[in-house]
């Protein structure tokens, strides 16, 4: 006789058939005994007037181990009277299993990158540069274009608030060249 199948991870359904002569059946009791080499466990069932019965063995995980072996008895109990009518052998086993049959690539471990930006100090008189050259930018007006008509007063007035002196006291010309040249 092969083993008898319990599932570690699922509950498993011991059902069977009482058949009685001379008492009835009433007030019959089941239990299934399961012997393993360190522990025994007992679990009741149910039996019907019609002699079907019924024990649930319980999921097992972390009571017994997947593959483990031992021996089941049943008992049962009518009026007064103790019968062992049946007795085999278990196996435990997982209904669900997950096996890994090749590892197609093995990945390394990526490091942890950085990335180092060192912020540019710019004298004062860089950042009043950088200062002209957006005001420009917003009003479209380019290194090429700068020094049109249209466009030297609006030039000449931001570096003088900018620089917040008067324009015949800047060397203009110096920088409207620092001014092209970040453009």
């Amino acid at each position: 006789m092969s083993d008898f199948l319990v599932y570690t991870d699922k509950s498993t359904d011991f059902d069977f058939r009482v058949e009685v002569e001379g008492a009835s059946l009433s007030e019959a009791k089941a239990r299934l005994i399961l012997s393993g080499e360190k522990t025994n466990y007992i679990l009741e069932g149910t039996v019907e007037h019609d002699g079907s019965a019924h024990i649930e063995i319980p999921k097992l995980k972390g009571l017994l181990e997947d593959s483990s072996v031992g021996s089941m008895e049943l008992e049962v109990i009518v009026e007064d009277a103790y019968f062992n009518p049946w007795s085999g052998t278990y196996k435990t086993t997982a209904s669900k299993k997950v096996t890994v049959n090749e590892i197609t690539q093995q990945k390394t471990p990526s490091k942890p990158a950085m990335v180092v930006t060192v912020k540019e100090n710019k004298s004062p008189y860089d950042k009043k540069i950088d200062r002209i050259v957006d005001s420009l930018q917003e009003q479209n007006i380019t290194s090429k274009n700068i020094l049109s008509n249209q466009h030297k007063k609006y030039l000449y007035s931001l570096m003088e608030v900018t620089f917040r002196k008067q324009l015949k006291d800047l060397d203009s010309q110096v920088i409207i060249t620092d001014i092209i040249n970040t453009m």
